[in-house]
């Protein structure tokens, strides 16, 4: 396993662009780097990553000039993958494809994408049966590639629940994985310990302390051992990367990523 961090631990004031972003995550001693891709909130714009062939040049040159490895690219597209109707269906999959060739001129591994949100489907099990019935062409995509692609277990997503992500996963792993996250269960009060059978379909892990009732905590009032955390992702024979996530300048002197960061060296991980 090896560490990594996120773009998103930096606001867009504190790093304007992703250059800022990139020298501010090596210079806190990181060796790879989670790249988040949402409209309108972070360095990268997954719409023009999609139409703008000199935006996606400049930024495959930004990068690689870095000398950060990419771990994963944290994107959401315009559509989700449960979308219904097959013209809705085919912006998705072209978007997809477009990531996916993004990530391989970066070197990066993984791609995450979130599920969809409980609050905007109105029957989830039919979008699970659809992400089901979609995972085989994905599966083939990312292959083609050597790109896993994951769903992020996030709190209010149709995945939020342990029960619904048995049984995608029994349905779509490996075509499609989760990028593990306690922290989304943790808040939810669903101890570290009760998520222990999700983490062998994990194709990436994300991590910062949490709590019930906060989906970010300090290392001082944090409920996730991350001892217990690390026990964890061995015994599932977990060997990618870890990436420590706090947000929306959550941790903006850096003091607990830095914390995470030295703890999980102590417990093996590699910087």
């Amino acid at each position: 396993m090896k560490l990594s961090c996120s773009t998103l631990v930096f606001t867009l004031e504190q790093c304007p662009t992703l250059v800022d972003n990139l020298e501010a995550i090596k210079a806190l001693g990181f060796e790879a780097v989670d790249i988040a891709a949402f409209p309108d909130w972070q360095n990268l714009s997954p719409t023009q990553i999609v139409s703008d062939d000199a935006y996606v040049d400049r930024c495959v040159e930004e990068i690689i000039t870095s000398g950060l490895e990419v771990s994963s690219i944290n994107c959401r597209l315009s559509r989700d993958i449960c979308v219904w109707g097959d013209d809705e269906y085919e912006i998705f999959w072209g978007e997809l494809k477009a990531m996916f060739v993004f990530a391989d001129k970066i070197g990066c591994p993984n791609i995450t994408i979130p599920p969809g949100g409980k609050n905007k489907i109105e029957d989830q099990q039919q979008a699970l049966e659809l992400i089901g019935q979609r995972a085989s062409a994905i599966g083939v995509l990312g292959r083609k590639y050597g790109i896993t692609l994951s769903h992020e277990v996030h709190q209010g997503s149709i995945l939020e629940d342990l029960e619904a992500g048995f049984w995608l996963m029994d349905r779509t792993f490996p075509n499609i994985g989760i990028t593990y996250d306690p922290s989304h269960y943790v808040m939810q009060g669903i101890s570290l310990l009760e998520t222990k059978e999700i983490v062998p379909y994990s194709h990436h892990v994300h991590i910062r302390n949490a709590r019930q009732g906060a989906m970010q905590a300090g290392m001082d009032d944090g409920e996730i051992s991350l001892e217990e955390f690390v026990g964890m992702l061995g015994d599932s024979s977990y060997n990618g990367y870890v990436s420590i996530e706090y947000f929306n300048g959550f941790d903006g002197g850096c003091a607990n990523i830095i914390k995470i960061r030295e703890k999980l060296i102590s417990l093996g991980i590699a910087p």
